[in-house]
């Protein structure tokens, strides 16, 4: 079969209705590199030249390949070769080159740093990288397709996305061609501290996910190497994800170590304080403090609270979880207080007020106190308008984290407090439309409760939660066709599209309704995405033992070459991983000297 899918990705290459020559070409020459097969790779790649558009950098795709043959394979002498190959084409990779460039980048890097090359590994980063659906849509992609493991429906997170993906997926990769320890020193070579914190936290991840799998003990000693990268936050957040990642592997008693591992070390740290508006000379004096820490505070105390919870300790998640909003307060006034010291500029001592609270002796300078004084009012606006989206993106994953009863709570009291500094009008927000979709059926009180408690005007969910809602309810009930036709009608952007469209894909694989995904697929209209979920239905085939259903479904006419061509690499490198999962996993291995 894998000698089949060789000579029909080939043929089909040289098909005028490609999407793209260069890109059918580069697809042939991976698929000989995946299978080892260099020669064959390299007369691939020289077609790579002879087709139009010119796009020499395609070559470096399955150069890659190629070097981590030779990585392992301890060949010196080509893998210097290679090296120097890759780090010439690398002048050619276009500065706005959409997906092509997304998804070269992280395999690229992670190649350079196991070839002991960090340092133009970092450079090609932080030159390339971006904070976008599509770079997060392509880093899912990289990630899935190097570890031939294409779990979707865990991996992507739609109310999440990453500040340096493909910084990410670096990671990933390398942890995937098993080299740990270069993957753990590159995650935390992150600049930022919420990159660096997310980037280590998904190395620690995957050493639980491979112990589990392995049947070993998922004990806090795998991740002890991590606590050393990350600040005592960082380190209290990376935990109590591990500790929700071990409650879905039923792995419950390491899951409590893990959450008490983080508690420890974000006890004695005091939860910040709600934003005060004083006087008028405090008003016009504030300045706010940076919000990042609180921020990545906020978001740890979250994922202990969400731990605690999915561990039933209801009590204890409330409690963070109200560190969790403290922690949001304290980065901005809120809006009902502004509104109050706002109101009090209208009235007509307002002027006297602030000639006395300054000791002001002209008229231009009283004028001149008021217009800063309004200035300053607008930036606390704006900050208590921020202040009310990220308590509503919080306290909506939190109710989505089976929180919705503590979240409900937690929106009334708000909505209702005397005290205007902690007065936040949630009730006005998504959130309540939120909660609802969260219980769902299972509490039927909780929701009728709600309902009363909303208007006819009531905000409802967002256009995204909206399409998730009518396209899971659509997949659940046996309808992909339909929930692929809303996907195509939806006015969002395509890269976040994709990656419903993938999320769902997987949902249907893991339940094994593979005819059904190939009808979600058949119905999907962006030609991209149908091919990367061609490629993703090819491997998942070799695990399900389908082969014989892709490769007759290939052989349609219901697909472009270059569809067929994805779906045919797919098969390959799945039939790679089967046959390279067969001998014993080898020991970790390391960056090589540098050439």
């Amino acid at each position: 079969m894998k000698q089949n899918a060789l000579e029909e990705i080939v043929n089909l290459s040289r098909d005028r209705g490609n999407r793209s020559k260069p890109f059918s070409r580069r697809l042939a020459a991976e698929a000989y590199a995946v299978t080892r097969n260099i020669p064959a790779a390299r007369e691939q790649m020289e077609r790579i030249d002879a087709v139009s558009p010119p796009l020499p950098f395609y070559k470096i795709f399955p150069l890659i390949e190629i070097g981590w043959i030779q990585l392992k394979e301890k060949d010196q002498a080509g893998l210097k070769e290679t090296l120097d190959q890759t780090i010439e084409l690398s002048q050619k990779i276009p500065d706005y080159g959409g997906r092509d460039t997304l998804d070269l980048i992280s395999r690229l890097a992670a190649f350079w740093i196991a070839a002991g090359k960090e340092d133009l590994a970092t450079d090609l980063i932080r030159k390339y990288q971006a904070e976008s659906n599509l770079a997060q849509l392509s880093a899912y992609l990289q990630i899935a397709q190097e570890a031939n493991h294409h779990d979707f429906e865990s991996l992507i997170d739609l109310h999440r996305m990453w500040a340096s993906p493909q910084w990410v997926a670096t990671t990933m990769i390398l942890v995937t061609h098993g080299y740990p320890e270069a993957a753990l020193n590159w995650a935390a070579m992150a600049s930022d501290s919420a990159d660096r914190t997310e980037a280590v936290t998904q190395w620690s991840l995957s050493r639980l996910e491979q112990a589990v799998k392995q049947q070993q003990k998922p004990d806090l000693s795998l991740v002890q190497p991590a606590e050393q990268k990350l600040s005592p936050t960082g380190n209290a957040m990376m935990l109590a994800r591990c500790a929700r990642e071990l409650v879905n592997l039923n792995q419950k008693e390491a899951a409590q170590a893990f959450v008490d591992r983080a508690v420890s070390l974000i006890k004695d740290q005091p939860v910040p304080t709600p934003i005060t508006l004083g006087d008028l000379k405090e008003v016009n004096s504030m300045r706010l403090p940076q919000a990042a820490p609180l921020e990545q505070l906020a978001q740890t105390y979250l994922q202990i609270a969400c731990a605690e919870s999915e561990l039933g300790k209801k009590a204890e998640a409330l409690q963070y979880l109200k560190n969790a909003v403290q922690s949001i307060q304290a980065t901005a006034p809120s809006l009902a207080a502004v509104k109050e010291k706002s109101n009090a500029t209208t009235n007509f001592n307002f002027r006297d007020e602030i000639k006395d609270t300054f000791n002001l002796d002209t008229s231009d300078r009283i004028n001149r106190a008021i217009t800063e004084y309004n200035k300053q009012l607008r930036s606390l606006k704006a900050a208590g308008e921020q202040r009310s989206e990220k308590l509503v993106a919080l306290l909506a994953k939190a109710s989505r984290s089976g929180l919705a009863l503590e979240v409900w709570n937690l929106v009334q009291a708000a909505s209702q407090n005397s005290n205007l500094n902690l007065k936040d009008a949630l009730q006005e927000t998504t959130l309540p439309a939120v909660i609802l979709e969260s219980v769902g059926s299972q509490n039927e009180d909780l929701k009728s409760q709600i309902s009363k408690a909303l208007t006819s005007s009531a905000p409802k969910l967002s256009k995204e939660d909206e399409l998730i809602r009518q396209t899971a309810s659509l997949i659940k009930n046996g309808k992909p066709e339909q929930a692929a036709h809303l996907i195509n009608q939806s006015d969002l952007k395509k890269p976040w599209k994709g990656q419903l469209s993938l999320k769902l894909l997987s949902q249907l694989l893991n339940q094994s309704q593979f005819s059904q995904a190939v009808q979600f697929v058949a119905a999907t209209k962006d030609p991209v995405l149908r091919e990367d979920m061609l490629n993703t239905i090819g491997a998942v085939a070799v695990e399900q033992k389908q082969i014989p259903a892709v490769s007759k479904m290939l052989q349609g006419s219901n697909y472009t070459p270059t569809e067929r061509i994805s779906g045919y690499l797919g098969l390959v490198t799945g039939i790679e991983a089967a046959r390279s999962s067969q001998p014993e996993t080898p020991p970790a291995k390391e960056p090589e000297k540098k050439l």
